[in-house]
C-alpha cells in the first residue's frame, strides 16, 4: 500500500472547487471506476484498488489517496497524473 498527499491552493469559491472536482473524478473514472460522495466539503472516491478523500478549504485542496498493493507499482505515475489534470482545472502550481 502507498498514500499520496497532495496540498493545493486554489483561487475558486468552494462551489466551483466542487464542481471542478467533480470534472477531475469524471475524468479518471473512464479508467478507473469509482462511487464518491461528499459529506460537507469533503470528497469521498473510492474505487477498485483505491481511496481517496479531498477536503476543500477557501483557497486549498487537501488530497489524500491511499493505493492498494496493485496500484502502488504506479504511484508515480498516477501522482503525475493527478497534478497534470488538477493543474488545468486549477492552475499551475
Amino acid at each position: 500500500m502507498a498514500t499520496l498527499r497532495i496540498k493545493r491552493r486554489h483561487a475558486f469559491p468552494i462551489d466551483e472547487a466542487r464542481v471542478r472536482l467533480e470534472d477531475l473524478v469524471e475524468a479518471f473514472s473512464s479508467r478507473f471506476p469509482a462511487t464518491r460522495r461528499w459529506e460537507g466539503d469533503t470528497l469521498y472516491v473510492t474505487g477498485s484498488g483505491f481511496e481517496g478523500r479531498v477536503v476543500v478549504t477557501a483557497d486549498t485542496l487537501a488530497i489524500d489517496v491511499t493505493l492498494g498493493f496493485g496500484a502502488s507499482l504506479f504511484k508515480s505515475r498516477i501522482e503525475s497524473r493527478l497534478n497534470e489534470e488538477l493543474g488545468k482545472r486549477f492552475g499551475a502550481v
